[in-house]
C-alpha cells in the first residue's frame, strides 16, 4: 500500500503539468517545448514585449478568438515538432479569428497556421496571419484551410519575407482576393522557394498584388488554383509591381480570363517562367495590359484546356515579349489583343537556327521529357537550349540560358540525354475513363511523325479531330471535352507514321 501511495505522489505532477493550459488576455514570456495551450479570450502581446514558442506548442482556439501582436512573436518549431496555431472545427464552427501583427514583428518556423476565417474588410482584411505595417518572416510553414480572407495578407507598407513555405487549400468567400497571399497598399512580400496550390478566390487565387504593392516572386510553384473572375494564378493590378523568376504557374483555372496569370500593375518582369496548362472560361490563359510589361525566356503551352479555349497570350502593344516560346499544342491560337508588330510573324532565324519572330520569339514544341507525368525538364533536343534572352545570367553549366524554369545540362554526354527518349511508340490509357465531360489522352513518339487522334462514334463518323499535323518525339498529351456530346461509347483513334491503335472511351454524364 506505502509503495501505491509513494507512486501517486510522484506521477501526479506530471499529470498536472501535461494538462493544457487556458490562456486569454495579456501574453508574454516563453511557451515551453510541446506544451498545449487552449486559447478561451483573445490573446495580446503588449508593446516593448515579446512572446516565444518552442517547437512542439499546440495552441488551440477554443472559440472565435485572436491573437494581436504590438510587440513581437517568436515560433521556433521544428521540421519534425512544428508550432501549431488551429482549432476544433467541428466544436467551435465559428473558427478563430487569426494572428493579427500590428507595427509589430512576428517571426515564424516550420509553423503551422490552419483553420482560421476572419470576414471582415478593410486594413485586417486577413484571415490566418495579418500584417499591418509590420515586418514579419515565415519559413518552412504551412498555411492551409484557411477562409473568408486572404491567408496571408500584407497590408500598410509591411515588410513581409516568405520562404519555403506551403499555403494549400484557403477558401475565400465571393467578393475577396488574393486565394493564398495578398499584398497591398504599399507593402513588400518576397516570396522565395514556395508552393502555393488548390486555393480559390474571386481574383488572384494563388498571389494578388494591387494598391501600390509589390512582390518578388522566386523559384516559386503555383498550380490548381481556382478564381473567379481574373487571374487563376496570378493577379496584379492598381499600381501593384512585380517581379517573378524562375517560376511554375501550372493548370490554374478561372472563369473570366487570365489562367494563368492576369496583370493590369504598372510593372511586371516575368523572366524564365513556365507556363503549363492554365485554363479559362473566355479570354487568355495569360492576360496582359500592364503599363510597362516584359516576358522574357518564357514557356507558355496552354495544351487546351478542358474549360474552354483561349489563345495563348492577350497582349496590348507596350508588351515586351522576347526569347519566348509560345506553344499551343493543338488548336488554341497565339495571341488576343492588340499586337506589336512583327510579333508572331516567323520570318528569320534565331541563334540556334530556329524559325522565330522578330523579337526572338519561337513558335514550337518546348520537347518536355513528359508532359504527361509533370517532368517539365527539358529533353536533350528542346528548342529551349541556349535560346534564352543572351543577356541574362549563364546557366549552371556556362552556356547560354535556356527558356523557360529548367535548364538542360549539356555537360552531360550525349548517351545520357537519349535516355530521357521514349523507347517506344505508346498510345497511353485515357484518364479518367469513364469521364464526365473530359478526359486526357497522351501518346509517346521515338522520333518525330505524322500524327492523327480523332475521335470516333459507335458508327465511325468522326465527331472530334484533336490533332492532324507533324509532331516531334517525346510525350505528349491533351485534354478532350465532350460537353456538347451525348453519353455513351467512343473510340479515341491515333495514327503515326505506319502506327495504328485504338482505345475505347466511356462518356457518363
Amino acid at each position: 500500500m506505502k509503495f501505491l501511495i509513494l507512486l501517486s505522489s510522484i506521477a501526479l505532477p506530471c499529470l498536472l503539468w501535461a494538462q493544457p493550459i487556458q490562456e486569454s488576455g495579456p501574453v508574454f514570456g516563453t511557451w515551453q517545448a510541446n506544451s498545449e495551450h487552449h486559447v478561451v479570450g483573445s490573446l495580446s502581446i503588449p508593446n516593448g514585449r515579446t512572446l516565444t514558442l518552442e517547437e512542439g506548442v499546440l495552441v488551440k482556439f477554443i472559440g472565435s478568438f485572436s491573437v494581436a501582436v504590438s510587440g513581437e512573436i517568436v515560433c521556433q518549431g521544428t521540421a519534425e515538432n512544428p508550432v501549431t496555431f488551429t482549432c476544433d472545427t467541428i466544436q467551435v464552427p465559428a473558427r478563430w479569428k487569426g494572428i493579427r501583427i500590428a507595427a509589430a514583428q512576428g517571426t515564424f518556423v516550420h509553423t503551422i497556421i490552419e483553420h482560421a476565417d476572419y470576414n471582415q474588410i478593410g486594413e485586417e482584411a486577413a484571415s490566418g496571419l495579418n500584417c499591418n505595417a509590420s515586418v514579419v518572416s515565415l519559413t518552412d510553414c504551412i498555411v492551409r484551410h484557411c477562409r473568408s480572407r486572404p491567408p496571408i495578407g500584407c497590408y500598410n507598407s509591411s515588410e513581409v519575407h516568405i520562404e519555403r513555405c506551403t499555403i494549400t487549400r484557403n477558401f475565400l468567400t465571393v467578393g475577396c482576393c488574393g486565394g493564398g497571399i495578398g499584398v497591398r497598399g504599399s507593402s513588400h512580400a518576397d516570396i522565395i522557394d514556395c508552393d502555393i496550390w488548390y486555393n480559390s478566390a474571386l481574383d488572384g487565387a494563388g498571389i494578388y498584388v494591387n494598391d501600390g504593392g509589390s512582390a518578388d516572386i522566386i523559384n516559386t510553384r503555383i498550380s490548381g488554383n481556382d478564381a473567379h473572375l481574373q487571374g487563376g494564378g496570378v493577379f496584379v493590378a492598381g499600381g501593384g509591381e512585380v517581379v517573378m523568376k524562375k517560376c511554375y504557374i501550372l493548370y490554374n483555372h478561372v472563369n473570366g480570363t487570365g489562367g494563368g496569370m492576369k496583370a493590369d500593375g504598372d510593372n511586371l518582369l516575368v523572366e524564365q517562367c513556365t507556363f503549363i496548362g492554365n485554363d479559362c472560361m473566355s479570354g487568355a490563359q495569360v492576360n496582359s495590359t500592364a503599363g510597362d510589361a516584359e516576358f522574357n525566356s518564357c514557356i507558355f503551352a496552354p495544351f487546351n484546356g478542358p474549360f474552354g479555349i483561349g489563345p495563348a497570350l492577350e497582349i496590348q502593344p507596350n508588351l515586351q515579349l522576347h526569347h519566348n516560346v509560345i506553344y499551343t499544342f493543338f488548336t488554341d491560337p497565339d495571341f488576343a489583343g492588340t499586337l506589336p508588330q512583327g510579333l508572331g510573324i516567323i520570318d528569320r532565324v534565331n541563334a540556334n537556327g530556329d524559325s522565330c519572330d522578330v523579337f526572338n520569339n519561337i513558335y514550337k514544341d518546348p520537347m518536355f521529357v513528359s508532359s504527361v507525368a509533370n517532368n517539365f525538364n527539358l529533353l536533350y533536343n528542346s528548342p529551349c537550349i541556349d535560346a534564352g534572352d543572351p543577356l541574362l545570367e549563364l546557366d549552371p553549366d556556362s552556356t547560354i540560358a535556356d527558356i523557360g524554369v529548367t535548364y538542360y545540362d549539356q555537360s552531360s554526354p550525349v548517351n545520357e540525354r537519349l535516355i530521357s527518349l521514349p523507347q517506344s511508340i505508346d498510345f497511353h490509357a485515357a484518364y479518367p475513363n469513364p469521364f464526365n465531360p473530359v478526359t486526357t489522352l497522351s501518346f509517346s513518339l521515338t522520333q518525330p511523325a505524322q500524327v492523327k487522334l480523332c475521335v470516333l462514334d459507335l458508327l465511325g463518323r468522326s465527331v472530334a479531330v484533336l490533332i492532324d499535323r507533324q509532331v516531334s518525339a517525346g510525350a505528349h498529351s491533351l485534354q478532350w471535352n465532350a460537353a456538347d456530346l451525348p453519353s455513351g461509347l467512343y473510340f479515341a483513334e491515333l495514327a503515326a507514321g505506319e502506327y495504328r491503335q485504338v482505345q475505347k472511351l466511356i462518356l457518363m454524364k
